[in-house]
Parts: C-alpha cells; structure tokens; sequence
C-alpha cells in the first residue's frame, strides 16, 4: 500500500478532480496556506480538512491518516499473512526504507525484525547475513529492553544456525543476565533461552553441562504453554540421557513422542534424532529401528513439507555407514528437494548424493554433484564447515586421479586452518 503524506492525498485527489488551487480554496482558506498544506509545510487543522474532504470527494480517515499511521496499517497487512511472496518482500522493503527515512525507529525495527522472523523461519541464512548489519543500526537507535531481548533472541537464533555456537551462547547468556537482574518477570523467555543454551553445550559435545542447564529447566517447563515445546524440551533431555548413560531416557522419549503425537513432521524428526544418539552410543539396532520409524513415517506423506526429515534420516544412515538404506532413499529425496526450491534442502540432497556415489566409487558421476552442491553450500557456511568441504572435495580429486585440483582444495583448507 503506498504511502502518502496528508499534503500529497490532497494534491493528488485535486489533480484528479481537475480542481485548480483557486477552486478549492474558494473563500474558506487562502490559496498560500493551502499551497503550504500540499507542500507539507504545514499541518491543516481538523475544520481545515473536513471541508476539504467534502470538497474533493473523500473519505475524512483517509486524508487525516499519517504517514506513521500508514507505515502501521501495512505492518498490520503483513501481519495478516496473505501478501504472496514477491509482493511481501517488496512492501517490506517499502515500508522499512520509509520508517528509517522518517526516523520512525521504533517502527522500523518492528519490521526488520519481522523480516529477520521471515528469513529464519526459511532457513534462509545468506538474507539474514545481508540485513545483520542494518538491524544492529536500527537497534541502537531503539535500546530498549524490550527490543535488546528481541534482537539478542534473533542474533542468538542466527549464530545458532550458522553453528558458532559459543557466539550464541553469549547471547543466551546476556538474555538471562537481563531477566535476572531486571523486573522482567517472563519465566517462558527464561526458559527458552536456558534450553537453547542447553542445546548449544549438546551440540559443542560438552554433554554433562548441557544436561545440567536441561535438568534445571526441567522443572518449570510448565510455564510452557505450547506442547510442541514441551515435547521438544523432552526430546532434548532424552537425548542428553541416552549420551550420558542415564536411567530416565526411556521416560523422556516416551513423553516427548506423546507431547508430539499430533505432529506428525516434528515427532518424524525427533525419532531420527533419537536413533541417531542410539547409534552414537553403539546401540545400532535401537538406532536402525528409529530412523526406519521417521523414514517410514516421512515417507507415508510423501510431500515436499517431510524432505528435510528424509534428508535427516539419510544423513544418519550415511554417518553410521548404513549406506544400502541411504542409498535405496536418495534419488527420491534429491527430487523433491530440487521441487522444493529451497536452496539449503537442495544442498544437502545433492551433498549426500555425491557422498554415496562416492562410497560406490563412482567419483566421475560423485563429481558433479558435489560441485553443485559446494555452489550453495560455499554461499553460508561457517568457516568449520567450510574447512570440512574443502577436505572432502580434495579428497575426491585425489580419487579422480587430478592432482592439481585435489591440491587446490587441500590448500584453500591449508589456509583457512591458518587464520
């Protein structure tokens, strides 16, 4: 929805009615106020407009509406959802460019934020690299608790999925320096940020840290309201159980599957997971029959919404060399990931495609799709996983026989390993 000061509706609905200056004026304001009116040098008083309203033919609420109020009443058409895709992302960048112009701060950082909420709800790590920078100027314009909460959660969630998870770690850490030491009684955000810190220790191998932060929280998840979360917070604990040899692993899988029942993606995936750590701890039958329950449970919907559960599965067949059953899956997957259009699945299907191929010695065929797959993987991966990339490609041109670009890799690896 366009935006248009006071002054310019009037102008524009004058032009429209092909109304002079000196028409609309008549005896009721002088033409060098009105002038100033369109101008927006001035602002016209409520008898002022009314008379305008009538004389131009509109509504009285569309011609006093401001600009602010506009850049709100689009905030509240994003919010309703329905905008498709390419005309969301342009109202966004619209109405965002408009606030800041304004120095409506406040209003702008509502919608960054949003657009942030957008990318990352998409996996869309190289867009929310892209707008890193001006949500931090936008924030320090707008330091308010309640909004340094907001953008530490955001920053916290991006180091996440990028995997620096010692940069996200610090940001959970001021979140709750903040709710402690403040009048910030929100026990949910609490929570949330403990289990997220939680899962940063998990997924940085320090298991026992990582189940004592879980522990605690355990007893408050109650202040939980979405049963989703509380089975995710289950999950979690029942994985750091199975790593840390517990008695209560069991308890906590069987409570989190209930939690999840309805949900029929989240409860494939956290059976993945799950079979995973079996196969972690060396318990390969329990780990087989997990991750053959989320394929099959995947698979029995068979749409493009389960292809990262199935690409999940492959991952951890392909990682505890059940290569057979990844194998027996990948085709499929790698179909509907390029359905899909979404770059990060695509990635990964062709990545495992080219890994398997591998293991078959195919390396010719291998070739090409680890190629495409580096293509996107280069364009947001962290500098670990970069490192690891370079590796596997060296390693597959010293297969194919070509030194030279197994050199070049080893030594685009070399120097990452440097800095």
């Amino acid at each position: 929805m366009e935006i248009l000061s006071t002054g310019d509706k009037i102008r524009r609905a004058r032009v429209y009615e092909g109304i002079t200056l000196k028409e609309l004026c008549e005896d009721k304001i002088s033409i060098s106020k009105m002038s100033c009116i369109e101008n927006g040098k001035i602002k016209p008083d409520e008898e002022t407009l009314k008379y305008i309203a009538t004389k131009l033919k509109v509504n009285y609420d569309y011609l006093v509406q401001d600009i602010r109020g506009q850049i709100e009443e689009n905030i509240r058409l994003i919010d309703k959802g329905n905008l498709p895709r390419e005309e969301l992302f342009k109202l966004i960048e619209y109405i965002l460019n408009y606030s800041i112009n304004c120095e409506y701060y406040d209003l702008a950082f509502i919608i960054i934020h949003k657009l942030f909420s957008i990318y990352e709800d998409s996996d869309n790590i190289e867009n929310m690299q892209l707008i890193i920078a001006k949500y931090y100027d936008i924030y320090q314009k707008n330091e308010i608790k309640e909004n340094t909460l907001i953008y530490y959660k955001d920053m916290a969630t991006f180091f996440m999925k990028i995997k620096e998870y010692y940069e996200a770690i610090n940001y959970y850490d001021k979140i709750l320096k903040i709710l402690e030491e403040s009048n910030f009684n929100d026990k949910d955000l609490f929570v949330r940020s403990s289990f997220n810190k939680g899962i940063c220790y998990m997924e940085l191998g320090e298991i026992e840290k990582s189940y004592s932060i879980v522990e605690k929280i355990i007893s408050d998840i109650d202040c939980i309201k979405e049963i989703q979360i509380k089975g995710y917070i289950y999950h979690i604990f029942a994985c750091l159980s199975i790593l840390a040899n517990k008695v209560n692993a069991d308890n906590y899988i069987q409570m989190s599957y209930e939690c999840l029942k309805d949900d029929k993606k989240s409860l494939a995936k956290i059976k993945d997971r799950i079979g995973r750590f079996f196969y972690q701890i060396g318990d390969d039958e329990k780990g087989k029959e997990e991750t053959l329950a989320a394929k099959n449970m995947a698979c029995g919907y068979d749409t493009i919404e389960f292809i990262d559960v199935l690409i999940d599965c492959i991952e951890t067949f392909y990682i505890y060399k059940e290569f057979e059953l990844a194998d027996e899956m990948i085709d499929k997957v790698l179909n509907l990931s390029i359905c899909s259009e979404n770059t990060a699945l695509i990635e990964r299907a062709y990545y495992f495609k080219g890994m398997l191929l591998q293991k078959q010695g195919q390396y010719r065929q291998a070739e090409t799709y680890m190629n495409i797959s580096t293509d996107y993987f280069l364009k947001s991966a962290s500098v670990e996983d970069t490192y690891k990339r370079y590796n596997e490609m060296a390693e597959l041109y010293y297969n194919l026989g070509e030194p030279r670009e197994a050199i070049k890799y080893f030594t685009l690896a070399m120097n990452l390993d440097k800095n």
